[in-house]
C-alpha cells in the first residue's frame, strides 16, 4: 500500500513546450495588402512586433494557445524606401522558445521607379517609347493554374485600384507564381493601350 501511494506522487513529465511558424520571411508590394501565416504550437503564446515604425501592420490576434492562423494587414507604403519589421512569436511561460517571421515591404516610389499609373498616363496619346532607364515594379496576378493567363504574357499589378494594372508581352515563355514581385527594365520598352478593352 505505502509504494502505491508512493507511486501516484511522482511528477508526470509535461513535454517541452515548442512553436512554430509556416513561414519565415514575407517581401511585400508597396500597396496595401495582408498576409496569414499559421502558429504551431504546444503552449500559450504572444506576439512582440520588433522594428522602428509598428504602426503599418495590423494583426489578427497578438496572443492565443496551441494552434492558430494570424492575418497580417499592411498598410501601403508611401516612402521612398522600403521598411522592415519583425514578429517575434514567444512562449509565454518562456520567452526562450520563439520563432520570428520577417515582413519587408517595398517603397511605392523611388529614384529611377516608374508607377504602372505613369505608365498609362505616358500611353494615353498613342504608343509610347520609353528612352530612359527607368524600372517598373509589380506583383505577378496571372497564374497558370487559375487559367487566368495568356502565352507568353504576364500581368502586374502595382495596387488594387483601378488602372494599375499592365500586360508584359515577352519573347518567350515565362512562369511566374501569383503573388511575386517582379522589376522590369523599361529603357526601349514600347508602351500602349488597347482602345477596345483598356488593357495596357
Amino acid at each position: 500500500l505505502l509504494l502505491a501511494t508512493g507511486a501516484c506522487k511522482e511528477e508526470v513529465e509535461l513535454p517541452r513546450e515548442s512553436i512554430s511558424l509556416s513561414m519565415h520571411a514575407i517581401l511585400a508590394p508597396s500597396f496595401a495588402t495582408s498576409f496569414s501565416f499559421d502558429i504551431q504550437a504546444n503552449c500559450g503564446w504572444q506576439i512582440s512586433i520588433v522594428g522602428e515604425d509598428p504602426s503599418w501592420i495590423k494583426l489578427s490576434a497578438t496572443t492565443d494557445t496551441g494552434l492558430a492562423t494570424v492575418t497580417a494587414s499592411l498598410l501601403e507604403n508611401d516612402t521612398p524606401g522600403t521598411r522592415s519589421l519583425t514578429l517575434r512569436v514567444a512562449a509565454r511561460r518562456d520567452a526562450s522558445i520563439a520563432e520570428e517571421i520577417r515582413f519587408v515591404q517595398a517603397s511605392a516610389s523611388g529614384e529611377g521607379y516608374l508607377g504602372i499609373a505613369d505608365l498609362r498616363a505616358l500611353a494615353a496619346d498613342g504608343d509610347y517609347t520609353v528612352s530612359e532607364a527607368l524600372k517598373l515594379r509589380g506583383v505577378v496576378v496571372s497564374s497558370v493554374q487559375d487559367n487566368n493567363y495568356f502565352e507568353q504574357c504576364i500581368a502586374l499589378q502595382s495596387a488594387p485600384e483601378p488602372g494599375c494594372g499592365i500586360t508584359l508581352r515577352t519573347d518567350e515563355t515565362l512562369y511566374y507564381n501569383m503573388g511575386e514581385e517582379l522589376e522590369i527594365a523599361l529603357e526601349g520598352a514600347v508602351v500602349g493601350v488597347n482602345p477596345q478593352t483598356g488593357v495596357m
